[in-house]
């Protein structure tokens, strides 16, 4: 299972992104990944440019507020089963 921690790619990608005039990469795992202001379609994005069967995501709880889980639901409801963890701040797909 390949895990990420959203405030950390987030961070390294707004960093590259001022910092560097090409290659984005946060690594390998996620060089299609653009983020948005919009955490759920930054969400959708970012388990779309994974190519993996199982995936985690841990957020900081002020990200997880943000998240509209039955977008998230609705939106992957035939790619697979979506775990919302609210106590330890994860999605697990």
């Amino acid at each position: 299972m390949k895990e990420f921690n959203y405030s950390t790619i987030l961070n390294i990608y707004t960093d590259n992104l001022i910092n560097k005039l090409r290659d984005f990469k946060v690594n390998d795992d996620l060089a299609l990944w653009v983020p948005d202001e919009n955490i759920n379609l930054s969400v959708l994005n970012l388990l779309d440019s994974v190519d993996e069967n199982e995936i985690q995501i841990t957020f900081n709880k002020n990200q997880f507020k943000k998240i509209d889980s039955k977008q998230i639901i609705n939106s992957l409801k035939d790619e697979g089963e979506i775990t919302l963890n609210k106590i330890s701040y994860f999605l697990k797909f």
